[in-house]
């Protein structure tokens, strides 16, 4: 039988251990019983496989930002589990104004081009921007936004007002949200709630031609809905980062829809480094009995 406070199951693990500098028990996959284990530091697919195995586990933080894996796994009411805050906003707003700037620029057409081609591009400028979801991530989104010049409006569970939007909506006003936006950028987690919120009928709302970007989860957006907003025109550009099943297969017809761009889960990728400083923060609340920082409400999944 194992014996340690600590148990890292993370494909990262040797990694992890080096920047956190704490002896601990590691493992790729499943860590067998560790009897004293008070503390898993995991993705949430191998802590929802061995936290049953450690019977003294008080905590377990996730070295991803979804959780999904975790709710309704059965973790105990006694085991606190943390997700990662604070982390992902810069590599996402690179990546969606990576995109939105791409797109306006026109700069695949460019690279392209063999002949002179006079077509201005767009502007991000005055556009109107909709973010679904306005935690650390959308918040993050809503500020470059308004740096950039654009209108940005958010949807969330509450519609209460967050730094960086103009306005926010309650999901139950999504149709109001949705109405006239240039992009619509979904950050939002996968719950029940939230299963294909991004359907035909809120597309049908967007400005014709406008963009959607999905970095959630993949749950979130109704992929016949896109495809078909896309060959109507109302979308001009679909980037799908997340999708329900992945790795997508190579042979997908998704893979050849005309304006769509799947990014293979890639918008914002999790650093071994961002990850640890989290939870070494998170080890010192422990030690010092202060509570946790990114405490995940499993009833909600995020």
């Amino acid at each position: 039988m194992l014996k340690g406070r600590l148990v890292i199951c993370d494909e990262d693990h040797l990694e992890f251990e080096a920047l956190i500098g704490e002896a601990a028990i590691c493992s790729t996959d499943d860590p067998g019983v560790v009897a004293d284990a008070e503390i898993l530091l995991a993705s949430p697919r191998l802590a929802a496989r061995a936290f049953h195995r450690m019977p003294s586990l008080r905590w377990i933080q996730s070295t991803w930002a979804g959780v999904d894996a975790l709710v309704g796994a059965g973790i105990p009411e006694s085991v606190t589990v943390t997700g990662v805050k604070g982390v992902f906003g810069v590599p996402m707003r690179e990546f969606v104004f990576g995109h939105l700037l791409a797109h306006t620029q026109r700069i695949v057409d460019r690279a392209a081009a063999r002949s002179w081609d006079y077509t201005p591009p767009a502007r991000l400028e005055g556009s109107r921007l909709g973010i679904l979801g306005t935690g650390s991530i959308g918040s993050e989104l809503a500020r470059t936004g308004k740096g950039l010049g654009l209108e940005v409006v958010g949807c969330s569970r509450s519609g209460a007002l967050v730094d960086g939007f103009d306005t926010v909506f309650a999901v139950g006003d999504r149709f109001e949200f949705a109405a006239d936006l240039d992009h619509l950028v979904c950050v939002l987690p996968g719950t029940p709630e939230t299963a294909a919120i991004v359907d035909e009928a809120l597309l049908g709302c967007l400005r014709p031609g406008a963009t959607f970007i999905n970095a959630g989860r993949g749950v979130n957006a109704d992929l016949v809905a896109v495809t078909k907003a896309l060959a109507s025109g109302r979308l001009s550009l679909a980037v799908l980062d997340v999708l329900p099943v992945e790795p997508l297969p190579d042979g997908d017809p998704l893979w050849q829809v005309p304006g769509l761009i799947v990014t293979s889960h890639t918008a914002a990728w999790s650093r071994p480094s961002d990850i640890a400083r989290v939870f070494v923060e998170n080890l010192g609340r422990w030690r010092a009995g202060r509570p946790f920082g990114g405490v995940i409400d499993l009833e909600r999944g995020y």
